[in-house]
């Protein structure tokens, strides 16, 4: 009996495999050439999507780049800006220091000199 079944079975599977065959068979005797054509089309329609979406990757790449050596250069620009405002801020400090102390030079000289004056 066992090997009843084992045969059985393979003789399902070909059964599957013909039924399978003659669906397709039937397919194509009502669809024809044209479920042929809306393979092909589906296929052209797939390989251009994977074509369009590996441009869209490179493109993206190409902008992640951009927007990262833009990002570098705004910075090293803003702190060359921030260097340079430092420096005048410092400049502008010793000058105003630099004259604040002519100015009490200029009053020590002219209190000693009212005071030559009077003697």
């Amino acid at each position: 009996m066992a090997k009843g079944k084992q045969q059985s079975q393979p003789q399902e599977t070909d059964g599957q495999m013909a039924a399978a065959s003659k669906i397709d068979k039937i397919k194509e005797l009502i669809f024809g050439e044209n479920i042929v054509q809306y393979n092909d089309q589906f296929e052209s329609l797939k390989r251009d999507i994977a074509a369009k979406k590996q441009e869209l990757e490179q493109l993206i790449d190409e902008m992640n780049t951009a927007v990262h050596t833009a990002l570098d250069n705004s910075a090293t620009d803003l702190g060359i800006r921030i260097t340079e405002l430092q420096d005048s801020v410092e400049a502008r400090m010793d000058q105003i220091t630099e004259d604040h102390i002519d100015k009490r030079s200029l009053g020590k000289l002219l209190v000693d000199l009212g005071n030559r004056i009077s003697e």
